[in-house]
């Protein structure tokens, strides 16, 4: 990005060097107002994706979302198992 930068900035146009300057000044200014040179750093979301295990048979059977502000203690509950073939226990787990 910033060869580009430099044949703009030496470039000579025919009506001046400082409509040139102009251009190259406002070219950088939209840049840094966009972030465009600099990269972003990941923060951590309030959502999650869990998944939710059966206690009984430890299958992995449902994934969900969870908000980490409203609800900090672990998932539980009773879902359907299809292997178990009844309502059992599901425990909040790492998706992996």
């Amino acid at each position: 990005m910033s060869d580009i930068f430099a044949k703009l900035y030496l470039r000579p146009c025919s009506s001046g060097l400082e409509y040139v300057l102009g251009l190259f000044r406002r070219i950088q200014l939209s840049v840094a107002a966009k972030g465009m040179g600099v990269m972003a750093s990941k923060k951590k979301q309030n959502v999650e994706i869990i998944a939710l295990q059966c206690t009984e048979c430890k299958r992995r059977n449902y994934t969900t979302k969870k908000n980490r502000k409203t609800a900090q203690e672990k998932l539980e509950l009773m879902k359907y198992c299809k292997w178990d073939r009844k309502h059992t226990l599901h425990k909040e787990t790492k998706v992996k």
